[in-house]
């Protein structure tokens, strides 16, 4: 009789425990990737919505500088705030986004989500948009004499869950009124009278702020690098 060849117990786990040990080696590598890779992706499908939505609530009301003109400053009020962010989204925003749910928090805003950020941390911020691919956007407003010069949008990529962080799920674009632009958050800086942000900053200016502090910013390294994050991030997601 012809005597058939196997592999011996000890061959096998041998080779399991090879298999394991790259497992074990390349497995957190594919997880980051993937991380990152909704992180482009989320952030990237985010600003093309905001950004169409804008462009289509500039048709139907004209030019973005005449939106807000009759809410000029100050307002110390948080009531007033709450009304001037209402104008805001549930004209030109919401309407002009697909299955989006408009909502207010109660009393302690975005505290109750854990979140820490000093400017949208507060009871003041208590707005929020639930986007159908899971994103949260919350608004902030920059109020002169002119009325609303710009509007600051603040997007969760993934909602509630953790991290809750600037620069890992946490990302900021702005949209002037007065130019009619939307930009990622440190693209481009106020000048003049404080009402236009014609003056566009470096990549490099802003990499490196966004490496000292200037978390809020980091979201235009990635757009400006291709909707992608560079490999000298310097911020692990």
């Amino acid at each position: 009789m012809k005597k058939e060849k196997a592999f011996t117990l000890a061959e096998v786990l041998i080779t399991l425990g090879i298999i394991g040990i790259v497992a074990a080696m390349t497995l957190p590598t594919l997880i980051n990737k993937y991380k990152v890779k909704i992180v482009e992706t989320k952030l990237a499908e985010t600003y093309s919505m905001v950004f169409q939505a804008l462009t289509r609530a500039e048709v139907d009301y004209g030019d973005s500088k005449y939106w807000m003109s009759d809410k000029a400053g100050p307002y110390g009020d948080n009531n007033d705030l709450h009304n001037v962010m209402d104008t805001f989204f549930n004209t030109y925003l919401v309407p002009y986004l697909v299955d989006a749910k408009y909502n207010t928090l109660d009393g302690y805003g975005l505290t109750k989500y854990g979140y820490n950020i000093r400017s949208f941390a507060n009871a003041q911020v208590n707005k929020i948009i639930r986007l159908h691919n899971g994103v949260f956007i919350f608004g902030n407003v920059n109020i002169g004499r002119q009325g609303v010069v710009s509007v600051t949008i603040l997007i969760d990529i993934n909602g509630p869950k953790n991290p809750n962080k600037v620069a890992l799920d946490l990302f900021q674009m702005t949209f002037s009124l007065y130019d009619g632009t939307l930009f990622m958050t440190g693209e481009r800086q106020l000048t003049g009278y404080g009402v236009s942000y014609n003056k566009i900053i470096k990549y490099s200016e802003i990499l490196s702020r966004c490496k000292n502090g200037g978390m809020l910013e980091c979201g235009a390294v990635i757009k400006l690098n291709g909707w992608k994050v560079p490999k000298d991030y310097p911020y692990k997601i």
